[in-house]
């Protein structure tokens, strides 16, 4: 079984403090991973910006910085970094993990549409049973060096992998109709003929200025979906930080969460 695991910003990271690393969080990620690759299934693993790739990006936005070749080297370094912490917390614990640069394997065409130079060494590591390692980063365009979403790395992947699995692990329980702790989850989305902005309007979007976020958030996980139209895949939004969630949904056991429907 192959499954695509997008770790969130917001639960690797504290997206209100700068250059943060959640480190216990990553240990106990790790623990929980071994259950699943102890029983020879594939796993790909995509990381959000967190603290350091939107704050970068909106530091530069704020001070009305040119986004020009030095902005795309200014963000790619930041981003490579943290994947670096990542990796590096997540090996300490025994996951064979390899890091491969978004903006190597990445870009967007003159439609701003994405494209992959090759996903050859993706599956080349997954057939050694390597866990590769991807994230939101910046990347080549003709348009400029646009921010890609790990939403967007996300489906692209388990769609063009075909993986059985496509998890997103936030910092809440789901997607919600409501204000959080007002209102219950949302535990399914149907994608299925249904036109977005009938979908979109039953979706709740947190406004919480303290945590930045320069990719969509919630609304860019839903709107993808669409994008890439892929079938017979497991999609499902979950909270992250709660202890032993991504052990549970990972081997397929019941967890509060949101479902969504292609």
């Amino acid at each position: 079984m192959l499954t695509v695991l997008k770790l969130g910003g917001s639960v690797v990271t504290d997206k209100s403090k700068p250059y943060s690393i959640r480190k216990d969080v990553l240990r106990r990620i790790a623990g929980e991973l071994k259950p699943y690759l102890e029983l020879n299934n594939k796993l790909v693993i995509v990381h959000g910006g967190g603290s350091h790739g939107h704050h970068i990006v909106n530091l530069y936005r704020r001070k009305n910085r040119i986004e020009d070749e030095h902005y795309y080297s200014k963000v790619t370094i930041i981003m490579n970094e943290l994947s670096l912490k990542i990796s590096h917390y997540l090996s300490i614990e025994g996951i064979p993990v390899v890091i491969l640069p978004t903006h190597a394997l990445f870009k967007l065409n003159e439609n701003n549409e994405l494209e992959v130079y090759s996903l050859n060494v993706i599956v080349e590591h997954l057939e050694q049973n390597i866990v590769p390692i991807l994230y939101g980063d910046v990347v080549l365009s003709k348009k400029g060096f646009p921010v890609l979403s790990g939403d967007d790395i996300s489906w692209y992947l388990a769609c063009k992998l075909q993986a059985q699995k496509l998890l997103f692990a936030t910092s809440v329980n789901g997607i919600y109709s409501g204000p959080i702790g007002e209102s219950p989850i949302i535990e399914q989305i149907d994608c299925r003929g249904k036109n977005m902005d009938e979908i979109l309007n039953k979706i709740y979007v947190v406004r919480d200025k303290s945590s930045i976020d320069v990719t969509g958030g919630i609304i860019n996980k839903i709107v993808a979906a669409k994008k890439y139209g892929c079938k017979n895949l497991d999609v499902i939004i979950f909270n992250g930080l709660v202890e032993d969630n991504i052990r549970k949904v990972l081997l397929g056991e019941k967890i509060p969460g949101t479902k969504v429907l292609l």
